[in-house]
């Protein structure tokens, strides 16, 4: 009967460490901890759809590492709010604003009310207009009136020639 009890242990001891094993592979496999649930919250990050703008330019944003359905306000310089966003289920805030009427650099924040978390970037408004088809230079010819002299001179030139047959006609015919 000896030969059986360390069997017997080690049956045992599988059985005992199996569970825990299950569970070190169950956490290890879970999703991945965003990089904002760190404590403290780290700021997070917000990208614009472009760094350079005109006055009173649109300006459209995506900023991360809020809390889920907190609001954010965002401003410029530290100045009074210009607008509020939700987050939404991951922490995401995507919206736009308009660019101040002050050339130069300016600093878009974006602050959680709830979580304290701040991101910025810095955007610069440049004099200017923004490009569109009735702002592009004139590059061609205006040919209008040679399209007008070449009608006239080609239906000038068409009487012209009835009138010759016409005369040829009346002439033969005498």
């Amino acid at each position: 009967m000896r030969p059986t009890k360390p069997a017997a242990a080690l049956v045992g001891l599988t059985l005992a460490v199996a569970p825990v094993m299950v569970g070190f592979a169950t956490v290890a496999s879970a999703a991945p901890v965003s990089p904002c649930a760190a404590y403290p919250p780290p700021s997070g990050s917000v990208t614009v759809s472009s760094n350079t703008t005109t006055p009173g330019g649109t300006i459209s944003f995506t900023a991360t590492c809020f809390t889920p359905g907190e609001t954010v306000t965002v401003h410029f310089d530290n100045g009074s709010i210009v607008a509020s966003f939700t987050a939404d289920s991951n922490g995401v805030v995507s919206g736009s604003v308009s660019a101040p009427d002050s050339l130069g650099p300016h600093t878009l924040v974006l602050t959680g009310t709830t979580s304290g978390v701040t991101d910025t970037t810095t955007i610069t408004v440049v004099a200017g207009t923004t490009s569109s088809a009735s702002s592009l230079p004139f590059t061609g010819a205006n040919v209008l009136p040679l399209i007008g002299v070449g009608g006239a001179l080609l239906i000038g030139g068409g009487a012209v020639v009835v009138v010759a047959r016409r005369r040829k006609s009346s002439q033969t015919a005498a």
